[in-house]
């Protein structure tokens, strides 16, 4: 799904977009909650790189394996002057549905972060499964 709605925005976007996807082999086990990271996906063009004149590169990379893993979805607008503006015109209930829906499936076990930064935004969600296994 995620592929297809960047398909659509390459075509929409044209040279603005520049799509760099890294996903470890052992990563491709990992399984999240259905309708996570489509949303962290299309909040990065959206907000990060479609305001932006120039476009920008919006990165995923996935790493680790089913029970230690992390995800990170960044846009880097190369001419950052909307991304700060655009990424605070939301109420936020995206993202609380998406910690929220994250926090069901991995408890404890879960770190997700969402920046704001100076040329971008970057979502990570981290899952260590023996973060907080008891010894």
């Amino acid at each position: 799904m995620i592929q297809n709605y960047l398909s659509i925005e390459s075509v929409r976007l044209e040279e603005r977009l520049t799509l760099d996807i890294q996903c470890e082999k052992e990563a491709r086990k990992i399984t999240i909650p259905a309708f996570v990271l489509q949303p962290l996906v299309e909040n990065a063009v959206q907000h990060g790189i479609a305001p932006s004149v120039s476009g920008g590169t919006l990165s995923v990379n996935i790493k680790g394996r089913p029970d230690r893993f992390s995800i990170s979805v960044e846009d880097k607008p190369r001419n950052s002057d909307l991304v700060v503006e655009s990424h605070y015109t939301g109420t936020g209930s995206g993202l609380q549905n998406i910690k929220r829906r994250l926090e069901l499936a991995f408890g404890k076990d879960l770190r997700f972060t969402f920046q704001v930064r100076d040329h971008g935004a970057l979502a990570t969600i981290t899952v260590d499964r023996g973060l907080n296994a008891e010894s």
